[in-house]
């Protein structure tokens, strides 16, 4: 279970840094970095946009627009909000465009990953 939550907390924090940080790093830097990047663009960028600004080229079809990642320390008094990241990562938090709790988006795609970690 400890394996888990660890697992599914890097990801998360690298999914998240991603659009930020991920494009600062060289192509064979830190393995954390490239995957959360790589992770990223392939299953968040869609909606989230390239940079994490909540443009991505999915929201035309979507009823509620993506939020902009790089406003999460931001909007929340300046510090970064791990848990409520990670909620939403793992599919414990309830978030109206990524569907319901009982059919999380990514929860369990991320939960099976950390499980084979």
């Amino acid at each position: 279970m400890k394996k888990l939550c660890i697992g599914t907390a890097v990801l998360g924090a690298s999914l998240v840094a991603a659009p930020v940080l991920g494009y600062g790093q060289a192509a064979n830097s830190d393995s954390y970095a490239n995957t959360g990047k790589d992770e990223y663009q392939s299953q968040c960028a869609v909606c989230h946009g390239e940079l994490g600004k909540g443009d991505g080229s999915f929201n035309a079809n979507l009823n509620v627009k993506a939020s902009d990642l790089t406003l999460l320390s931001k909007n929340n008094g300046g510090v970064f909000p791990f848990q409520r990241i990670y909620d939403v990562i793992s599919g414990t938090a309830d978030v109206v465009g990524h569907g319901p709790r009982s059919m999380p988006i990514w929860g369990n795609y991320y939960k099976e990953i950390a499980r084979l970690a």
